[in-house]
């Protein structure tokens, strides 16, 4: 059956199905009598593939009906949904038709089918949208006209202290009491307060606690080992383990990225000469890490910015680097992460003109595959969806 849905204003004129105010790629299709829903973007070329997801009854209960993820903008956009009702298997196509939402300007420079389902969030200034790996803007939230007060009801989407219903389009702040609801994406969260820093579980219930010896608005990034007693903090151009009691471990960076000693209080950095300035993120690399071995990637935000995943081995305090990218650009800020799902490495960095560069790698490949720039943006990550509405 196919039911063609016209756009006004906002709003479907189909009952049964409704446009999302403050997510206008996005939509709802009304009926939570619906289980199990099968979803299907169709491309809007022959260049590209459909964009496939699954939804469970939880999710359609949450939303009042079907989420609809993923439209194009200014476009027809066709929509299969297979689904069961009354335990039978039935079939609908819906034609959505949708508004132009910004006049960002995207340079796709290089890409690969290999990533076709990937999706990068992007945050600008007043908005906050996501792309493909086309340059087809396929999510969109309009920051300035989003609610602080109805907080968001299902999966979210964290940035920095913000969450972000992805359907929805609702954000709000983060604080310790709206931990619980970061279900499925940070099962567990940091909270920092002066110089203290708590890691919390999704029920609010405190897995440890940590005091940090130096300011704390210098951090850059904070990761546990795998949320074991010990912690990881990238202290400007510094990575410092601390043990359970707070005590510094070691401390790894510097100019010549070397192992510096600490006196035996594990708080004093026996260093006079120590500048430390350029280690803007280091994030551990979970899957590779083994007995007296860390593998952490670093972004180097100084005048000749690079991005390093050193070897680092406890035991011996030596560091090996197994791979480096030099970044040509002359670099505001900069983030490095791995990513599993692809078994590959993210970058995303904002030039002196204010255009975001985002690139992802095959692990041990020095050309990126993913190569996008996107005028005027503030940062990128990227959204993996798979599994992301059951």
């Amino acid at each position: 059956m196919n039911k063609i849905i016209l756009l006004l204003i906002s709003f479907f004129i189909n009952i049964n199905a409704n446009i999302i105010e403050l997510s206008p790629l996005s939509a709802i299709i009304k009926d939570d009598n619906i289980k199990d829903a099968l979803i299907t973007i169709n491309p809007k070329s022959n260049k590209e593939k459909p964009f496939t997801y699954k939804t469970t009854n939880t999710t359609i209960s949450k939303y009042g009906g079907i989420p609809i993820f993923g439209l194009y903008e200014d476009f027809n956009n066709k929509i299969d949904i297979e689904y069961q009702l009354n335990n039978k298997t039935k079939k609908d196509t819906y034609f959505l038709q949708t508004k132009k939402v910004t006049d960002k300007k995207i340079k796709i420079l290089s890409n690969d089918e290999k990533f076709d389902n990937r999706l990068y969030l992007v945050i600008d200034e007043d908005s906050a949208f996501m792309i493909d790996i086309m340059g087809n803007i396929r999510w969109f939230a309009n920051i300035d006209k989003t609610s602080f007060v109805e907080k968001p009801n299902s999966k979210l989407f964290i940035i920095n202290n913000k969450a972000i219903d992805i359907v929805n389009g609702k954000i709000f702040t983060i604080n310790t009491k709206d931990s619980t609801r970061i279900l499925g994406i940070n099962d567990n969260i940091f909270t920092i307060d002066k110089s203290i820093i708590t890691l919390v579980n999704k029920d609010n219930k405190i897995i440890q606690k940590w005091t940090f010896p130096f300011e704390i608005n210098t951090f850059n990034n904070i990761s546990s080992l795998d949320y074991s007693d010990a912690l990881l903090v990238s202290y400007n151009d510094s990575i410092i383990k601390l043990n359970k009691k707070s005590n510094i471990v070691w401390i790894f960076g510097g100019n010549s990225n070397v192992f510096r000693l600490v006196d035996e209080t594990g708080s004093k950095i026996l260093c006079d000469t120590c500048e430390l300035k350029n280690v803007k993120n280091a994030q551990k690399i979970r899957f590779l890490s083994i007995k007296d071995r860390i593998y952490i990637i670093t972004f180097d935000n100084s005048i000749n910015a690079k991005v390093q995943i050193h070897k680092l081995d406890e035991r011996l305090l030596t560091n090996e680097i197994l791979w480096e990218y030099q970044i040509k650009d002359e670099v505001l800020n900069g983030t490095a992460l791995y990513k599993e799902d692809f078994h590959s490495i993210f970058i995303n960095y904002k030039d002196v003109n204010g255009n975001l560069n985002i690139s992802e790698f095959i692990w041990g490949q020095n050309t990126p595959i993913i190569n996008i720039d996107i005028e005027n943006a503030t940062f990128a990550i990227p959204f993996n969806f798979d599994n992301f509405l059951q």
